[in-house]
């Protein structure tokens, strides 16, 4: 693989809306990047938090469902795989699925078969990525 598809990362699905099943695909990557500075080893969850954050400041209910470690060049076929047949909504990162769990079980049985980078797992990140949404959603309470 190029450079450029073999960056390590996570593949995530964020849920935007609590009543509705619109979804958010995307990748988050862990490096290398162009800013040093965002290159965090002891911190890969940093990456998920940006997306989660992101993602907030238009949806603020959105929520991280599940995130699978992965490379640059699988965000595409990962997102048309756990998606199929559903149809694209606006933004070309989004989709409305009849069913979440259904997209998670395809997620884990797309990510099964490939080679991911040694990352941890989204088990090992979810509670850390979790208390930093909630802690931002505090902060900005109190502004």
């Amino acid at each position: 693989m190029p450079p450029a598809q073999r960056q390590p990362g996570y593949i995530y699905a964020i849920k935007l809306h609590p009543d509705l099943n619109l979804v958010k695909i995307g990748w988050a990557g862990v490096g290398p990047v162009k800013d040093p500075k965002r290159f965090l080893e002891h911190d890969p969850a940093h990456y998920l938090k940006d997306r989660l954050k992101s993602a907030r400041t238009w949806m603020a209910s959105a929520e991280i469902i599940k995130a699978w470690p992965s490379w640059t060049i699988f965000e595409a076929p990962a997102s048309e795989w756990m998606t199929f047949p559903a149809p694209r909504v606006g933004d070309r990162e989004q989709w409305e699925v009849e069913d979440i769990n259904e997209l998670v079980r395809q997620g884990d049985l797309f990510f099964a078969r490939i080679k991911a980078p040694d990352l941890p797992s989204w088990e090992e990140l979810r509670a850390s990525v979790e208390a930093a949404a909630e802690t931002d959603q505090d902060e900005e309470d109190e502004e």
